[in-house]
């Protein structure tokens, strides 16, 4: 348990670590970093100058859309590829007009980092706005140069670091609190999920003001954005 939050803490203390790094050497107006589990899929997302409802609208409708996702990357060979040399591997209109756009950070970075076994185990996304201008030739030159003093960074993260950990691993919660959060998540009522555990209604309330307590909400609808918005 305390090793998963360990993980999460040690990739967060990196990740602060290179953003600074990166501020230093050229201009951007935002970024994402994020962890690369087995599957390819992205978790413990550190965003820097970006809304959280932006990650929000890219994990719920826009990530299959993606021309720079990890996924689309992990057999090849680059790891610094801007979105407008990406665009012609995949249809990524409504990634840019959606996510890109409407937010106005039309040009976009992204930096792989990968193990010792080639695989992507993190990534970096730096954004502009029109004004910043896109990432130019040069500016790619100088990332592909220190991209892999930022990718040792990332090797000491452990295998356990880089597996998504599950909700009740990340919230330390009970196996009782985990399975009333499972319930309320497939929509089930606080009747329902009484009914379907063996406990009184009370008892059910009780656990999910605890589950509350620990992951940070207040109320159902909180409760169910934020299980979404870290993809469980």
């Amino acid at each position: 348990m305390q090793q998963a939050q360990d993980s999460t803490f040690n990739a967060a203390a990196i990740f602060t670590d290179v953003t600074h790094a990166f501020r230093s050497l050229l201009p951007w107006d935002g970024a994402c970093f994020y962890l690369v589990d087995d599957q390819g899929g992205t978790f413990a997302h550190y965003l820097v100058q970006l809304p959280t409802e932006q990650l929000k609208l890219y994990r719920s409708k826009l990530a299959s859309h993606d021309p720079l996702s990890p996924a689309r990357f992990n057999d090849s060979d680059r790891n610094v590829i801007t979105l407008e040399s990406a665009q012609h591997d995949f249809d990524s209109g409504l990634y840019v007009n959606a996510f890109l756009n409407a937010y106005e950070l039309p040009h976009e970075v992204e930096l792989f980092f990968r193990d010792s076994q080639d695989r992507i185990i993190a990534g970096m996304g730096l954004f502009r706005t029109a004004r910043s201008g896109r990432f130019r030739v040069q500016d790619v030159d100088l990332l592909n140069r220190v991209h892999p003093l930022a990718e040792c960074s990332f090797r000491f993260l452990d295998h356990k670091a880089r597996r998504k950990p599950c909700l009740r691993e990340s919230y330390e919660l009970t196996r009782r609190e985990a399975e009333v959060v499972a319930h309320v998540q497939a929509g089930h009522s606080n009747r329902s999920v009484a009914r379907l555990l063996g406990i009184k209604e009370a008892t059910v309330k009780a656990h999910l003001f605890n589950a509350y307590e620990k992951i940070g909400v207040s109320s159902r609808t909180e409760l169910l954005s934020r299980i979404h918005l870290l993809g469980h």
